[in-house]
């Protein structure tokens, strides 16, 4: 008799601990799907650069375009060339109201500024 007691309770206090793990599994996977966010750093040379005024205004134009989250820029004067390296959240916001950052506004506003854009190189993730 003792040892039924004991194995009731031992199997009642299990069964706790699993919904109890099942709880906070379901809970944790819930936040994820509500807002999701997804990064992926851009390394993005460029060529054409005529003055360090006008690689540092397009340093400041990135710098306040939405979806970049961090930048860096290595410039190369007597090469006239440099190189972006761009922080970007690809993809924020639940399944409603996502958003997508596209890669062409950077490719543009080089362009706007007469430089001439080469072929980035994308990782998922964040490697800055």
């Amino acid at each position: 008799m003792l040892i039924l007691r004991a194995n009731l309770s031992a199997m009642k206090k299990i069964t706790f601990l699993f919904f109890l793990v099942l709880f906070f599994v379901a809970v944790n996977g819930q936040n994820k799907t509500a807002y999701d966010e997804t990064f992926i750093t851009c390394f993005y040379p460029v060529s054409q650069i005529t003055s360090q005024e006008k690689w540092d205004q397009l340093v400041a134009q990135l710098s306040k375009t939405e979806g970049i989250e961090k930048l860096k820029s290595i410039f190369k004067p007597e090469q006239g060339r440099g190189q972006l390296i761009l922080l970007i959240k690809a993809s924020s916001g639940n399944r409603e109201n996502k958003k997508e950052f596209d890669l062409s506004q950077i490719k543009s506003i080089i362009i706007q500024l007469g430089m001439l854009p080469e072929d980035p190189e994308i990782k998922e993730g964040k490697h800055i």
